[in-house]
Order: structure tokens, then sequence, then C-alpha cells
């Protein structure tokens, strides 16, 4: 009779599976087969958005690990870690004043007049729209 015992977890940086570990080799993700994953050796106390949160610094599997293993053996230092990330993160979202399409999120913008249309000829063809070099999308620009 084989002995399954819980030595852990495991969460799937690609795929965000989180799986058990019933041995200390562990190899790939069960659901996608990756081997990027970081390690929780007895239960995973990191919450997931914080995990999401370090995901946007670096999908590096050697920060992400040590993030958890900072976490498990010094508390305090992990908070003022997290606590530095998410002022980053706020400051980089607060900063970021580039016009950006509503339908698709690109910063591919051109701004130009609307243009002659073969229904409505001439009318309205001198209002200045902006245009999404992504999608095509077109939309009035704020004032």
């Amino acid at each position: 009779m084989s002995e399954n015992r819980n030595t852990g977890f495991y969460y799937c940086i690609d795929c965000k599976h989180i799986g058990r570990l019933t041995d200390m080799y562990f190899d790939k993700c069960e659901k996608c087969i990756s081997d990027n994953c970081i390690i929780f050796h007895n239960k995973i106390n990191i919450p997931l958005y914080e995990i999401d949160m370090l995901k946007q610094v670096s999908r590096d599997k050697k920060f992400l690990q040590s993030m958890v293993d900072l976490q498990e053996n010094d508390i305090i230092e992990y908070q003022l870690k997290i606590n530095q990330i998410e002022q980053q993160i706020s400051l980089q979202k607060s900063q970021s004043n580039q016009p950006r399409c509503p339908k698709c999120g690109s910063t591919a913008i051109s701004t130009g007049a609307r243009g002659v249309n073969y229904l409505w000829g001439f009318i309205g063809a001198s209002k200045t729209v902006n245009r999404c070099s992504n999608c095509g999308y077109t939309w009035k620009p704020k004032r």
C-alpha cells in the first residue's frame, strides 16, 4: 500500500492551477504540463490577489518562489515588500495618462477629421475623431 502524504502545494504561474504535492519531487503541473510553478511547503498563506500582483512585477519563477519563501520565513519583510510593490503599481497606473482605445485598450491612436461619408456627404466631415490603429474603432475625443 503506497502512502500519499501531503507535503505542500504548488501554484502554476501559467494556468493558475493549484495542486497538491504528494512527495518531495515535483515535475510539472498536472493541468497544463508546465514546469513554471511555485512551491508552498506547508499551506498557501499568500492570497491569490497578492500572487497576481507579484506577477505584474515579474513572472520569473525564481522571483516568485523567493517571495513565497520570504513570506514563510520573515513575514515583516514580506509585508514591507508587498506594500512597496502596491505603491509602485498604483503610481504607475496614476501616471498612465496616455489615451487608450475604449474597445481594445491599445495606445496606438491617431486623431484626424471624420471624413466624407457616402450617405451624409460633407455633413460633419470636418469634426475631429480618434481612430484606433489596432482595431479601427473611432470615437469622439474627450474635451
